[in-house]
């Protein structure tokens, strides 16, 4: 709770002072900084210029962690700005002015600010995601409340490649709640890992989380043109022998159940009755024995969800097995 309160001192039959106190507070990297403002006024809230004020800020222990000497200007109103340092007492800090003019009696003020920890804790998941040039990113940053409090958080990624850009679903919640993060590469973004930060900030304070996006080069032409080689080497082995005349009269296949088509390798056949987009996961799946939709999108340079959808229905479909690892499910032929 914000206190203000002016005392004027008695000398005789002077004219009185008057003085107010304000105070706002910002949060930047950590370090709270406060810019206190106010006016000096005499009978009839007429305006005083030049009169002396005197600012001194006691931490919640009672020491003096600030202390500064101005004028009012010609409106009567004086303002200071300091900044408290990362590693303060939280608690309530208490601001004392005293304004003082020849011919008027002085006058003082005290006003009471809360400095604490924030009443929320952030972080971002997944850690890791791994893109292709031109390709869109997604994480997900969750806010857990600490306290109750009804003060909005602000969101702030920095770190990104100037040639990354982001957005974001919400940028004004109260914990606890989650927001999306969505980025976008740019076809001429340099390959690498970068690590960023994303940064919450509400009248209580600041808390962060860091995460990392890999941007690789899209490869999705190698495993097109690997596809077209595997069809075209069967369509020839086809030609080959219907042209020797070979007839070779197989029994019926079963159905092709679950049951029936878990655990076997991926057959030509198989392969050329899926559609394009499923036929190239399935090739991927099969060079990679067992991968998570992550990989399999590092690989394809097509987004996670789209290859998440993709594996489920080929897992549905009896062509792939999916088994849960942690947090992942991962997908085999």
């Amino acid at each position: 709770m914000l206190v203000m309160v002016w005392v004027p001192c008695a000398f005789g039959t002077a004219e009185p002072l008057y003085v107010s106190v304000h105070v706002d507070r910002t949060v930047d990297a950590g370090r709270v900084l406060a810019n206190i403002y106010g006016q000096v006024t005499g009978a009839n809230q007429s305006v005083v210029a030049l009169a002396a004020v005197s600012i001194q800020v006691n931490d919640p222990y009672e020491s003096t962690v600030h202390i500064a000497f101005l004028h009012s200007d010609y409106n009567g109103e004086y303002s200071d700005a300091f900044q408290l340092p990362i590693n303060r007492a939280t608690g309530n800090y208490t601001i004392y002015v005293t304004a003082a003019k020849p011919g008027f009696q002085d006058a003082q003020a005290k006003l009471t600010f809360l400095v604490g920890t924030p009443s929320f804790s952030i972080s971002i998941s997944p850690a890791s995601v791994s893109v292709a040039r031109g390709e869109s990113a997604t994480f997900r940053i969750t806010l857990d409340s600490r306290s109750q409090s009804s003060s909005p958080v602000h969101i702030e990624v920095i770190g990104l490649p100037a040639l990354v850009s982001y957005s974001l679903d919400s940028n004004n919640e109260t914990a606890p709640s989650n927001i999306t993060l969505s980025m976008k590469t740019s076809n001429e973004v340099h390959l690498g890992s970068y690590l960023f930060t994303v940064i919450g900030t509400s009248a209580e304070g600041q808390s962060e989380a860091k995460a990392e996006i890999v941007v690789k080069d899209s490869d999705g032409l190698t495993y097109y043109l690997s596809a077209a080689f595997l069809v075209a080497a069967i369509l020839l082995t086809a030609l080959f022998y219907r042209r020797r005349g070979i007839v070779r009269k197989l029994p019926s296949p079963p159905s092709p159940s679950t049951e029936y088509l878990e655990g076997l390798s991926l057959s030509p056949s198989t392969l050329l009755s899926l559609p394009d987009h499923l036929r190239k996961t399935a090739i991927i799946i099969c060079q990679l024995k067992e991968a998570s939709a992550v990989e399999v999108a590092a690989r394809s340079g097509r987004a996670r969800a789209a290859e998440s959808d993709y594996l489920n229905q080929l897992s549905r479909m009896g062509i792939l097995k999916k088994k849960r690892k942690g947090r992942e499910s991962y997908f085999s032929v």
